[in-house]
């Protein structure tokens, strides 16, 4: 909607729905799919991502809401009632992936966080310097039990498979 726009986020199919998210006064987007597609609803006051795509969990998306700019929060929402669960203010802007019960944030700062994924309240099991030159905006990726991350110069890879 803006010339400096940049939006990454990656639409989530959600079996017979699509939730669409970006920033730049854009905001969200869920979709019924059918014969006919239907506006759910939208709403740039829900969950406007920057760069990274959302999480999708039991009924709730996880994600950044707000630009980069601004140090956006990071937000459990109940995708069906539009409620926003938790929120953490100025959280920064990042890339996470869902393993198991587990998200693995890779901040754009560089921390790498393991949260549980509940909307009960944010928790936060650790928490560690993973790089040394942000920012971090690649997404990461976790394949074969080895996690995959990025900064400006280097490129990591951490083996998280158990030990025999």
């Amino acid at each position: 909607r803006i010339a400096a726009s940049v939006n990454a986020a990656t639409p989530l199919i959600l079996g017979n729905e699509a939730f669409f998210s970006a920033s730049y006064d854009t905001g969200a987007l869920l979709l019924r799919l059918g014969k006919k597609i239907t506006e759910e609803w939208n709403s740039d006051e829900l969950m406007s991502n920057h760069y990274n795509t959302c999480v999708f969990k039991d009924g709730h998306l996880y994600g950044f809401h707000g630009r980069e700019e601004s140090k956006p929060a990071f937000r459990c929402v109940e995708l069906k009632t539009k409620k926003v669960c938790w929120e953490k203010d100025r959280y920064g802007c990042g890339a996470m992936v869902l393993a198991g019960d587990r998200l693995t944030v890779l901040l754009e700062s560089g921390e790498m966080a393991l949260v549980v994924p509940r909307p009960e309240r944010y928790e936060e099991i650790g928490r560690f310097t993973a790089f040394r030159a942000p920012p971090c905006r690649a997404q990461i990726a976790l394949s074969g039990g080895r996690l995959y991350g990025r900064d400006q110069s280097e490129l990591s890879c951490w083996d998280l498979r158990a030990k025999k």
